[in-house]
């Protein structure tokens, strides 16, 4: 048998034009994967939100009949709840009750001093409660009509068993 000797010269332009073909191959490959991820984000992302609006879609066209008919929603009315730099120590005491009448517990209730200190009209409250769901669900609705919420700026429900624990940062009015 006759053995073949290339030369070292070819050998390594050979290995170059290999690490070459191999460089441009992941230069087109990455950017195409991160293509396909950004996708497959926004994918997941659509389902998500699917998923949300035909969970909520009962609760929509209930309502919807509901207004139709001209028959109360089972949303509260407004609650008056005026809020001073005064009354800012009341604020628990306010929150336990509304807590208390619905039949959650109400385990801290925390106004932060710190957020009106910049001269704004807004407090904020740190909140945690612990009760049945669907007392929660109702507290969210009473919480909603009071007339002192700017806005809820976070919501955590966590469901153990026939409990939930929900913690939220609320926004209050000072007048």
């Amino acid at each position: 048998m006759k053995s073949i000797s290339i030369p070292p010269q070819i050998l390594v332009k050979l290995a170059i034009c290999t690490m070459v073909l191999i460089l441009l191959v992941l230069a087109a490959i990455i950017p195409q994967q991160r293509d396909v991820e950004r996708k497959r984000l926004d994918i997941e992302e659509s389902n998500h939100a699917m998923q949300r609006h035909n969970a909520l879609m009962p609760t929509y066209a209930k309502m919807k009949v509901q207004l139709d008919k001209g028959l109360p929603t089972g949303i509260p009315d407004e609650r008056e709840v005026h809020l001073t730099q005064d009354r800012i120590t009341e604020i628990s005491s306010i929150l336990r009750e509304l807590a208390s009448d619905l039949g959650v517990m109400a385990n801290a209730i925390v106004p932060d001093p710190s957020s009106i200190a910049t001269g704004s009209n807004t407090i904020s409250v740190d909140c945690s409660f612990q009760g049945p769901m669907e007392a929660q669900q109702n507290l969210l609705l009473e919480l909603g009509a009071l007339s002192c919420l700017a806005h809820i700026e976070q919501i955590t429900i966590r469901e153990d068993r026939a409990q939930a624990n929900m913690q939220l940062k609320a926004w209050l009015t000072l007048e």
